[in-house]
């Protein structure tokens, strides 16, 4: 009786060793899986944001040269051709001489980030003040020159002539072009993401079509993107589903 007493208890700690290791491999199992979503997660959105920054770059790398027509050596040229670099970056120094820009000057695959020299500027500038990126800023290769005592690249901006009103009401025209036809792009993007179930997507076309984005306003629409968002959980969805009239 105390034998079978003793293989009773010994088969009963057994089962209980196997169930908790049976807990612990399916808990080990879930967390491998919810670690593989998660990293699916990321890998989907740093590759989101990823496409989103290289469509902002080409974006920036279409517009049109601020200042479109230069006189160089009297003759009237388009920025941007042959001999032409976009450039962006900081004032370091600024003389008669020109301003000293630590930054870069690229054209096409050909990068250069160093310091330069950029003359002809037709506006004033100091020390500290900036070249956005986002600003399509060229001037034209001219050669080296020396800078308080030091050798750097110049380009220069040239002098600047101002654009008649047809070539402004054509630039305009281009730019809204541009603008719709990236508009365009951008809510189909988001027209996908938001079939997909992305509430963030869901959100963003709730707000165009709110506010009338490159498309008609359509409160209707604007009203079921956002609750399709809100439902998921988005709280500002919410709060801008709240605040519809």
């Amino acid at each position: 009786m105390l034998a079978a007493c003793a293989c009773h208890a010994q088969y009963r700690t057994w089962e209980m060793r196997e169930r908790q290791a049976e807990q612990q491999n399916y808990l080990k199992a879930v967390q491998a899986a919810e670690k593989q979503m998660q990293a699916q997660a990321k890998a989907q959105t740093n590759a989101q944001a990823a496409a989103a920054a290289q469509a902002e770059k080409d974006r920036i790398a279409k517009l049109p040269p601020t200042d479109p027509w230069r006189v160089m050596d009297g003759a009237e040229v388009a920025a941007g051709g042959a001999g032409w670099f976009r450039f962006w970056g900081k004032v370091q120094n600024a003389t008669e001489e020109g301003l000293l820009i630590n930054g870069t000057y690229s054209r096409g695959k050909q990068s250069n980030q160093v310091n330069f020299v950029l003359i002809r500027f037709p506006q004033t500038r100091a020390a500290g003040d900036t070249f956005a990126y986002e600003k399509s800023w060229w001037a034209k290769d001219d050669g080296a020159t020396t800078f308080g005592g030091v050798t750097y690249h110049r380009l220069d901006y040239g002098e600047v002539r101002p654009l008649t009103d047809e070539e402004k009401a054509a630039r305009t025209k281009a730019l809204e072009d541009k603008r719709a036809e990236l508009m365009a792009t951008t809510i189909a993007y988001y027209q996908k993401r938001a079939q997909d179930g992305d509430s963030d997507a869901q959100l963003r076309l709730g707000e165009i079509y709110r506010d009338g984005e490159g498309v008609a306003k359509d409160p209707a629409k604007a009203r079921d993107y956002l609750a399709q968002s809100a439902a998921q959980g988005n709280k500002d969805a919410q709060k801008e589903l709240d605040a519809l009239p």
